[in-house]
């Protein structure tokens, strides 16, 4: 498609639209090529014409969240990504909180705080926008994000906008069962609770987190689920291969099931090392194991161009989609996401991996938050 046909179709969409915009800025793992296109609707009714567009035009889209369970091909993304900069308002009715999909779950967590609000300290540490948490159903030990959901206010595939019922999904673990709906906000049903109660267990956990697993390095967290009766962790580091290199991607020291990019890694660096765990594993136990956030990539990556997202594998020259096993929503959509790293108004900007980390810690310093209002643009996009 020429880019003035899709230019001009968006015309009426208030936000940006954006050619060739570089994506390993924007994710985590520092890792990628461009994508086609870069969407960033200003409002809900503005991402509903966007995916009415692309529709009609026949152009594949793709949400992208935080980016922190996100690989992107190394070629890129064909077609276009849309991103929820901008729907980040947040309000409050009674004990319900009311979300956009942008808002990061480090300051939503930090506003149940400050208004008293108890419950979503089970997502603490998770490095999350609201639209890729609900999407995949994120969770730590301690609960999931589909326990506290209400309602959501969703894109349908034909462009509509709709109200849906927390019944009306069948999540399971780490993943919302949206289909191919994407979320614009996310309504949270809370319980009242002394804020300082609330920080006590929000900085328990948050520092426990941090002292069992690489949140300062470039990851796209756990890679392999556990298998039943086991830990992944437990079976890479006892197949040797604990700090086992390909190219720049390491697998870390400190747990075995993430793996790092020291500086200059590529997905096909990804790719192999992910094939030489899952080799090594299956060696010397007899366990086949299986992808947190990809699906198909050894096959994909043969085709040479395809993007990688936490929710499913795209060839993107041939249009062709492998479901992964678990999904991440909208590519963390959020979605395609669930690290609150994005862009500013001037492109890509280049965040620091534990930015979320530092936040949390900090949450309890900050001034009360206003909800009702949208957020004001940090340095958190």
């Amino acid at each position: 498609m020429r880019g003035s046909d899709l230019r001009e179709a968006l015309r009426n969409m208030r936000g940006a639209v954006r050619e060739n915009v570089p994506l390993a800025p924007m994710m985590h793992l520092r890792i990628g090529g461009p994508a086609d296109w870069f969407l960033e609707p200003f409002a809900e009714e503005d991402a509903a014409l966007a995916v009415r567009v692309c529709r009609e035009l026949g152009v594949p889209l793709r949400v992208l969240g935080g980016g922190s369970n996100v690989v992107i091909a190394d070629a890129g993304v064909r077609g276009a990504v849309m991103h929820f900069h901008n729907l980040k308002r947040m309000v409050r009715d009674g004990n319900r909180l009311t979300v956009g999909a942008g808002v990061s779950l480090p300051n939503l967590l930090r506003s149940a705080k400050e208004a008293g609000l108890a419950g979503l300290e089970r997502l603490t540490g998770i490095p999350a926008e609201v639209g890729g948490a609900v999407a995949m159903n994120a969770g730590t030990r301690d609960g999931e994000t589909f326990d506290l959901l209400v309602s959501l206010i969703v894109v349908e595939p034909d462009g509509s906008i709709a109200v849906r019922g927390k019944d009306q999904f069948r999540q399971v673990y780490r993943d919302g069962g949206l289909g191919d709906a994407i979320v614009l906000q996310a309504t949270f049903q809370l319980e009242p609770d002394d804020p300082k109660a609330i920080f006590e267990r929000f900085s328990a956990s948050l520092k426990k987190r941090n002292a069992t697993q690489p949140v300062s390095q470039r990851s796209v967290g756990c890679v392999f689920r556990n298998p039943p009766g086991d830990a992944a962790g437990r079976l890479i580091e006892a197949a040797g291969c604990k700090t086992l290199k390909i190219g720049a991607l390491e697998v870390s020291g400190m747990h075995a099931n993430y793996f790092v990019n020291a500086e200059g890694g590529t997905a096909a660096d990804f790719v192999a090392l992910m094939q030489e765990v899952r080799r090594r594993v299956h060696d010397k136990f007899g366990v086949e194991l299986q992808p947190s956030h990809l699906a198909g990539c050894a096959a994909a990556c043969a085709s040479g161009r395809l993007a990688i997202g936490a929710d499913r594998v795209v060839k993107a020259g041939a249009g062709d989609v492998l479901q992964a096993e678990e999904r991440a929503g909208e590519i963390g959509a959020a979605e395609v996401g669930a690290r609150q790293i994005g862009v500013d108004e001037a492109g890509a900007r280049q965040p620091r991996p534990d930015e979320d980390r530092i936040r949390q810690e900090r949450a309890v310093e900050s001034g009360p938050v206003q909800l009702g209002a949208d957020e004001a643009r940090s340095g958190e996009a």
